[in-house]
Parts: C-alpha cells; structure tokens; sequence
C-alpha cells in the first residue's frame, strides 16, 4: 500500500539567536510516521515577511496562491499545528481544503483556524474557572463527546479526558458542527458535515499518542482518511 504524504503546515519561529525560521513540531512528525505516513513541511510563500500579528490582513497574489495549491496537491493530508498565531497563507489552505475535500486535522490553534475560516469569526479569549492553558500535564479534564458524530464513531465513547494548552476558544460555527464540549462549555472538536476527516480538536493528540489509545485513535483514523483520500 502506497504510504500517504501528509503536508504539516509550517509555523513561523524565532531562534535562540533570533534568526527567522519555520517549523513542524516533532510529535506530529513522529506521530504521522508512527501510523504509516510520510510528515512533509508546507512551507509559507516567500513574498511576504511574519510577523507576530495576530490576525495579519496581507492578499496573497494569485501566483503566490497558485504556488501553495502545487504543494497542497502533493499531499493525501494535512495537518494544521497548535500555536499561537496563524496568518494569511493558512488561511488560504485551510479554505482551499475545505473546498477540495482533503483529509485534514486542525489542532488547538489549528481547530479555531477552522472555526475561523467556517464562520468568519475570531476566538476569543476563555472565560471560565477551569483553566484550560496547563501544559506537559496529561490529563487536564474531561469531555463529553456527542452521539452521531465522527468522533464517538472513532473512539465509541461519550466521555474521554484530554489534555489543554489553550487560552482562547471557539463559540462560533458556521457549517461546521460540534462533536464535543468540555464540562464548562468549551467547543473541543468539530467537524465539517459530508466531508471525508476535515476534523478540529482543541486538546492535543499528538502529545497523547504514545500513552492513550483515545489519542491514538483519532491519528490512526485521520492517516486512514488520507490513505482512502481518492476512493
């Protein structure tokens, strides 16, 4: 079986010695590898300079554009990393992959890029008494995961505990729809309806992979959507 290129959208990041460079965090590489698939780098077009705007206002050129549809079309899947920002060219890969049906999974800030290009509204910050920002710990709380969604068709559970680095939150779709909230109301994974896995989650799989089977379930099931991507 032919393995499946997964395309790892590449963040922005500074240096120890503050030199510009890009990156793929190394679990999302490990993970995609791990369940039979080959991690490839989406490097940004270079006719811009990033910066640390949140939500910067740049129009990709058409030629620009035309560009990240050559390298999105190498790919069977991808993938939208966690951060804390995102900028113009996601955007657009975000919306080319929606339109064009491609197996993709937004994490963390990936999910509400999604939300984001779904509904044309930005998250904001959380505003509940749990504390959802608390990484390296393996289980922050629990979700409740709704029937007759792709996710309780994944794991067959209404209820699983995730971890949580995340201070802002999603609160509006548009055609996406929910399949999982967390006890204080917190949107923890969508999903775009009669698509094959265009899938968001707000918790971290990726980090979870290697020691829970919920996490490793919802990787292996996304690696399958890029594996069956053509039929």
């Amino acid at each position: 079986m032919k393995k499946p290129i997964i395309g790892i959208v590449l963040r922005p990041v500074k240096t120890s010695k503050n030199r510009d460079s890009f990156m793929a965090l190394d679990n999302i590489r490990k993970v995609i590898s791990n369940c039979g698939g080959i991690p490839l780098g989406i490097l940004p077009p270079n006719d811009l300079t990033y910066t640390l705007d949140f939500y910067p206002n740049r129009e990709l050129k058409e030629e620009t554009k035309q560009e990240l549809v050559s390298l999105i079309n190498l790919c069977d899947g991808i993938v939208f990393q966690g951060g804390s920002r995102w900028y113009s060219y996601d955007e657009f890969i975000a919306s080319y992959v929606i339109e064009h049906d491609i197996p993709s999974l937004g994490i963390c800030l990936g999910m509400q890029l999604l939300a984001y290009v779904d509904s044309n509204v930005k998250p904001i910050l959380n505003n509940t008494k749990l504390n959802h920002n608390q990484e390296d710990i393996r289980y922050v709380h629990e979700i409740n995961i709704l029937r007759e969604t792709p996710l309780f068709d994944i794991l067959k559970k209404e209820k699983i505990s995730v971890n949580s680095s995340h201070q802002h939150k999603v609160f509006k779709l548009n055609n996406m729809k929910i399949m999982a909230k967390s006890s204080d109301d917190i949107i923890e994974a969508i999903y775009y309806p009669k698509k094959k896995f265009i899938v968001g989650v707000q918790f971290h799989p990726e980090i979870m992979f290697f020691y829970d089977e919920n996490a490793k379930k919802i990787m292996k099931s996304f690696i399958k959507a890029a594996i069956n991507k053509n039929k």
